[in-house]
């Protein structure tokens, strides 16, 4: 299946990738000065109802730099000087996920383009959620967000630098 002939709510491709937000207050160092990520910038937020969003990177053109560029340009929130974009691979988070929790949590993500609006005059073709993940109240959150954070292939600047 091409990615032209995907249709809102249709699942990503395991092999693909997508990129997560993450807020500056989720980032640490460890004793050797790396830089840590903790799995609550993974864990759906209660607004977010299971379904935190991300952005689909195969589904844009073009090589990496210039679609984590497209990415920035039509980011529907303020991004923070501290924050960071994770790159997921989309089969390594289910994987994860359902391997290592108790209750084999299934989770999905799928295709979920923002069309401009009054607020945003410019779309969102690559955004994407990923379905059934605990919110911050779960207990099960904790662990499903460092599952997710283990899966973390690259991080850059949320801003352009």
């Amino acid at each position: 299946m091409e990615v032209d002939d995907l249709m809102k709510g249709d699942s990503v491709p395991p092999a693909h990738h997508v990129l997560r937000y993450v807020g500056g207050i989720h980032f640490d160092e460890d004793t050797e000065g790396n830089t840590v990520i903790n799995g609550a910038g993974f864990i759906a937020k209660p607004h977010e109802d299971n379904k935190p969003s991300c952005n689909w990177l195969e589904y844009l053109s073009g090589n990496l730099e210039q679609q984590i560029q497209r990415i920035r340009d039509t980011a529907r929130i303020q991004y923070g000087a501290t924050a960071r974009l994770a790159r997921l691979n989309v089969g390594c988070i289910i994987r994860e996920v359902a391997n290592g929790t108790e209750s084999c949590l299934e989770l999905m993500v799928i295709h979920d383009p923002l069309d401009v609006d009054d607020e945003y005059p410019i779309a969102d073709p690559s955004h994407a959620l990923i379905l059934n993940v605990p919110n911050t109240n779960d207990p099960e959150g904790e662990l499903v967000g460092d599952l997710i954070a283990d899966c973390v292939l690259q991080l850059f600047p949320a801003r352009t630098p």
